[in-house]
Formats: structure tokens, sequence, C-alpha cells
């Protein structure tokens, strides 16, 4: 599911920023392993079966994440959740 599903919309919004060499705040969204490591905070950026208190999910649902002017749309978020 991680990689038919999810990674494809991480690929098209996430990595550049994101990925096992970039990390931006320590995040790696590359992998479901990093995924739930997370990243400075020290929290997982997405917790199963909890989206509305993931922090990945709150940042791409205000749209806040990705920054600039392209967003996820409703059903690229509902693929996260």
């Amino acid at each position: 599911m991680f990689e038919r599903d999810v990674l494809p919309v991480f690929r098209k919004y996430c990595l550049k920023c994101h990925a096992r060499k970039t990390r931006k705040a320590e995040l790696s969204l590359q992998t479901r392993a990093g995924v739930f490591q997370g990243g400075e905070s020290g929290d997982a950026a997405i917790l199963p079966g909890k989206s509305t208190k993931s922090v990945l999910v709150k940042l791409i649902s205000s749209g806040e994440m990705p920054p600039g002017k392209t967003k996820l749309s409703d059903a690229e978020i509902a693929v996260i959740k």
C-alpha cells in the first residue's frame, strides 16, 4: 500500500525536500520506516489509525505543506490519511 498509493504522492510533492539525502527537518518520507521514524520533533509523521493527530496530515490539510502554491488535492490527502 505504501509503495503503490502513498509513495507516488510523496514523490510528486515531498521528496524534493524530504528524501534520504535531503531530509529537511531530519524527515525522510522516501520509505515507510522513515515516515514512522519521524523527524527532528521526534514524532512519527503519520500515526496509523489516528490521522487527525498525525503531524503530516495536519500540515498538508492546512496547506502549510508543501510550501509554495502547489498543494495536495483532497483525494491525495485522503490517500495519506
